[in-house]
């Protein structure tokens, strides 16, 4: 779902709309953030982007001129799906880092910054731009380590989560289940 289209942009002029979902991207369905991102990142700048997209129920087709974008710029939202992936909430995650810090305004300067939540999350609590600063007041380094940390709370025991969100913390209190690593691979391969 596009959240923002800049003014003057190439989005803009082509006719897309905050709150339009994009499922196609020049005719390859588009199921989750990393495979649209991947899209973008290999699509040629000198052929505008056909785009698919839904509006209040109708499919919409779209010619968006393509620009060049500065690499530099998403290389710290780069992910590895199988590296990054957390199923037992559902999103795909990246270690705070100085370069996050400094584009993104984060004030955490450890954590694990949401780079993207998988499609059918049925929890919205946590959101891309949230960092997950602690795990039942343990405070997190790496992803590695809120993974660790969520494999030793046994099926169903609660966990308090301290995010920070738009510069401001919060608690998010929910059940962490265990998922098999089995599942990981499985869902990825079907998105």
């Amino acid at each position: 779902m596009i959240s923002d289209v800049l003014p003057d942009s190439p989005a803009e002029a082509a006719g897309l709309r905050p709150r339009d979902i994009i499922t196609a991207v020049d005719g390859a369905a588009i199921s989750a953030l990393p495979y649209y991102t991947a899209m973008m990142y290999l699509h040629d700048p000198t052929v505008p982007v056909a785009v698919s997209a839904l509006r209040d129920g109708q499919t919409i087709e779209f010619q968006v001129p393509a620009v060049t974008a500065d690499d530099q710029y998403f290389k710290d939202l780069s992910i590895d799906p199988l590296e990054s992936f957390i199923p037992e909430l559902g999103i795909f995650g990246k270690s705070v880092s100085s370069t996050l810090i400094l584009r993104h305004g984060v004030r955490s300067d450890t954590g694990i910054y949401v780079v993207a939540t998988t499609s059918g999350n049925d929890d919205p609590e946590l959101a891309p731009g949230d960092v997950i600063a602690s795990l039942n007041g343990t405070p997190l380094r790496s992803v590695q380590e809120l993974r660790g940390a969520l494999h030793e709370l046994v099926g169903g025991k609660p966990a308090v989560l301290q995010i920070e969100r738009i510069g401001q913390f919060i608690y998010i209190e929910r059940e962490v289940a265990r998922r098999s690593p089995e599942s990981v691979s499985d869902r990825i391969d079907r998105h």
